[in-house]
């Protein structure tokens, strides 16, 4: 993970399964689920993502590759700011 210069938030706990569910995820080689252990939350950009998606080093590599993920916890309430002066615009 390191290598690729993410630096990622931890979750807490090991208790967290991955919940990665792309097919096309090389991490887990075209099944529907990943079986590893979660450490990282990663956040939707392209929607409302509150809660985030928990995953492995290997699945949220994969997930920042794709331009739909980030590891900022801010950036959901940036969204929702934006948002909000939108909606007060019109």
């Amino acid at each position: 993970m390191a290598d690729k210069g993410h630096s990622y938030s931890a979750i807490p706990g090991d208790n967290n399964k991955c919940e990665c569910a792309d097919h096309g995820c090389p991490a887990h080689k075209g099944r529907s689920g990943c079986k590893r252990y979660a450490n990282i939350i990663l956040y939707r950009v392209d929607m409302q993502d509150e809660l985030g998606t928990a995953m492995c080093e290997a699945c949220a590599d994969d997930a920042m590759l794709t331009g739909l993920f980030t590891d900022d916890t801010g950036f959901e309430a940036e969204i929702v700011e934006v948002l909000t002066q939108h909606q007060l615009a019109n």
